[in-house]
């Protein structure tokens, strides 16, 4: 009955035409109204819900990588070698695990040979062993966090002859 108030321009003039009263018309713009009002509650619960969640995650997301650098090789005879790392900064959450890659082909990571040189800020030595003769090698630090693992610059050397 209440279509028949809006369908005449929602006019006082006309709520003799619709027979509808006044009361009717009153509750039903409060009930509006209240419904108008639940939802923009609703909204902005709904902003507040989304702001306190990426207020949360500021922590995670400006932490990062290690940041780590390989040492020079040095001591380089017929099967062995010494190198190491650097790790200057832990990315926001602690290194776990430090070390050395090597292997005879470019860019070796820690799914390959590589040494376990401790944990956390700081430098490490690692020495490298039963390397073969006259064979190229490429190695660099590694520093590996809650995100990942990070690698320093790739250093390459190639062992003596006996």
């Amino acid at each position: 009955m209440l279509h028949k108030y809006f369908e005449e321009g929602g006019n006082w003039d006309h709520l003799e035409k619709t027979g509808i009263d006044r009361f009717s018309i009153f509750a039903h713009s409060k009930i509006f109204c209240a419904m108008k009002l639940f939802s923009q509650v609703k909204s902005l619960l709904l902003l507040l819900i989304v702001a306190i969640f990426f207020a949360g995650c500021s922590k995670s997301s400006t932490a990062g990588l290690p940041t780590v650098t390989t040492t020079k090789v040095t001591s380089i005879t017929s099967s062995s070698a010494s190198t190491g790392g650097d790790v200057t900064s832990d990315g926001g959450d602690p290194v776990t695990a430090r070390g050395v890659c090597v292997g005879t082909a470019a860019s070796p990571t820690i799914s390959g040979s590589h040494s376990v040189n401790g944990s956390g800020l700081g430098t490490f030595t690692s020495a490298l062993t039963g390397l073969k003769s006259e064979a190229t090698y490429y190695v660099r630090a590694y520093a590996t966090n809650k995100l990942g693992t990070a690698y320093g610059a790739q250093e390459t050397f190639t062992v003596l002859v006996p």
